[in-house]
């Protein structure tokens, strides 16, 4: 492996000391095996009205999940109801949803019934661009 890295980037502009972090960064990264933290079932989402109509052929009775602008919160199925009962708020700076009748001095303090804290969730941040896509791709495959 060292020869060929040395090979492939030439000497002297790499050192052996080089070598040997790119060989034990190789090897960590060929030998680890990460474990899925949690999974949900697959899910088609529109990121446009234009892409819901195109699926749903502008059916009423199709269902088409959305994904907006902003921020969403992703939740184990089990946990939906208590993060909608909440009517939660989520407050970046400490990076928690909190239920929307606390006051921001009782977060501050910790001074609060929180229903939340046992409930997984993950919170991201979604952005969109307009692209020009190819109109020959099949998205259905």
């Amino acid at each position: 492996m060292r020869l060929v890295l040395v090979s492939a980037f030439g000497l002297p502009a790499v050192t052996l000391q080089v070598v040997n972090v790119f060989d034990q960064l190789l090897n960590r990264l060929s030998d680890s095996s990460p474990k899925i933290l949690f999974k949900g079932r697959p899910m088609r989402l529109a990121f446009s009205k234009q892409a819901r109509t195109d699926f749903t052929g502008g059916n009423p009775r199709v269902n088409m999940g959305c994904l907006n602008r902003g921020f969403c919160v992703f939740t184990r199925g089990r946990d939906f109801d208590a993060v909608a009962r909440s009517n939660a708020v989520f407050y970046p700076t400490i990076g928690k949803l909190v239920p929307a009748t606390v006051r921001p001095g009782d977060i501050a303090a910790g001074q609060y019934d929180d229903p939340l804290q046992d409930v997984t969730y993950a919170v991201f941040r979604v952005g969109t661009k307009a692209t020009k896509l190819d109109p020959t791709f099949n998205y259905g495959a």
